[in-house]
């Protein structure tokens, strides 16, 4: 399955800040162990800046800029396409597996992801692994 999955953050503040330092992990793990490809990513950052990368010591892919300019707020936008496959999963034959999906939180307008294990209550769906 081919996966597109776009992550955005907004700071916005109430008066204008100098400085910004930031580090993201949003770049999709690629581990040739995994059973994912991470077949591209794209990171863009409203106002611009300058990007670098460096592997942190877990091997998490980590973006990280500065902003010196004042500004009052800041878009981080990561736009991944994901290849999967039929892998192994990392739960027990006696755990369930629930789906993840969007809840609303307290933010108006913002989104964000939330998952459960083991409790099967809520409105995420269980689904048992196939024999």
């Amino acid at each position: 399955m081919i996966l597109k999955v776009e992550h955005a953050t907004l700071f916005e503040y109430d008066n204008p800040i100098y400085e910004t330092a930031t580090e993201v992990r949003l770049h999709p793990d690629n581990n040739p162990a995994a059973p994912q490809r991470c077949a591209s990513f794209k990171l863009e950052v409203d106002p611009p800046a300058t990007l670098f990368e460096y592997t942190d010591f877990y091997g998490n892919h980590v973006n990280h800029f500065n902003l010196l300019q004042s500004h009052k707020r800041v878009k981080i936008v990561a736009t991944s396409v994901v290849e999967t496959s039929m892998g192994i999963s990392a739960a027990g034959e006696d755990e369930d597996i629930y789906l993840m999906g969007v809840t609303k939180p307290a933010t108006p307008g913002a989104k964000s992801i939330a998952a459960k294990r083991k409790d099967g209550s809520g409105w995420i769906r269980p689904i048992k692994p196939s024999s």
